[in-house]
């Protein structure tokens, strides 16, 4: 069996060892879940992994977790977490902002570098998660490879997509129509500094100068434009992938198919890439 098998039974076993925390001081904790390779490679790559928000969090947990499991599997450290003020980590909705999403994201990877051992760190995101995966990236010098399933490159775009699923939903439920943009999406608040920060417009691609990344692989609809410019500037290799699957954060949760297809490539990829 190879490493790109490994996601169709994904399901965790008793030979899965997964270790739940609780990281940093009462209060301002992230919770976090580390994958420990039942065959760790050599040298040891740690693969951290940043979700989506809002209620695309809960919709794609499942995939996210079962990626997790089949990277691990692949010899892989694997650490995924939830940010302030979601899932299980203290903190409020109201806490959430692009830059805190990233310092979570920076917790989330020395916990994963203390207890790995290891010194070459990938990172992996989907929808907002690939956009704090960037950012992260960009201002580090231990990151090699980055995979991006459809990043948000475009957060007005993001936030009137949610809006037409909020006003579709309160109209199902016999709500008024109401032009005011609701505090929440589907039951999950929204801050003021996502509003008027990462959902107020284009998201510029963070990537400048040369840096430690060496590799992207790109998942889902084509690379922005100036994302693509200027991930190549920095000298970063763009492998660009449109498997065809049904995207999880457009499911319900109880509906939605883990989409093992694209899973296997990015356990393929991450696995074989060269630090």
């Amino acid at each position: 069996m190879t490493h790109a098998d490994t996601v169709v039974s994904a399901a965790a076993s008793a030979r899965d060892r997964i270790e739940p925390v609780l990281v940093g001081d009462p209060g301002s904790r992230i919770f976090v879940c580390r994958h420990v390779p039942q065959t760790p490679r050599h040298p040891a790559r740690l693969v951290v992994l940043c979700y989506p928000l809002a209620h695309e969090y809960e919709r794609c947990h499942r995939a996210v977790r079962q990626l997790a499991v089949a990277l691990a599997r692949a010899g892989l450290h694997v650490v995924r977490f939830d940010y302030r003020g979601t899932g299980d980590s203290d903190g409020e909705p109201e806490d959430v902002s692009l830059d805190a999403l990233c310092e979570d994201a920076n917790r989330a990877i020395a916990h994963g570098l203390r207890l790995s051992g290891a010194s070459d760190v990938a990172l992996f995101g989907v929808r907002a998660g690939a956009t704090v995966a960037a950012r992260v990236a960009a201002a580090r010098t231990d990151v090699t490879d980055v995979v991006f399933w459809s990043a948000v490159t475009d957060g007005a775009a993001l936030r009137q997509e949610w809006l037409e699923l909020q006003h579709r939903f309160e109209a199902g439920m016999g709500f008024p129509a109401s032009d005011d943009p609701p505090p929440e999406i589907l039951g999950m608040p929204l801050s003021r500094a996502l509003v008027d920060g990462l959902l107020a417009g284009p998201v510029a691609c963070p990537f400048g100068e040369r840096g430690s990344v060496r590799r992207a692989l790109w998942l889902g609809e084509a690379v922005d434009g100036g994302w693509d410019e200027a991930m190549r500037r920095a000298g970063i290799a763009v492998t660009r992938s449109d498997t065809d699957v049904a995207v999880p954060w457009r499911q319900e949760p109880s509906e939605a198919v883990v989409p093992v297809p694209l899973l296997n490539e990015i356990v393929s990829w991450l696995s074989t890439s060269k630090a």
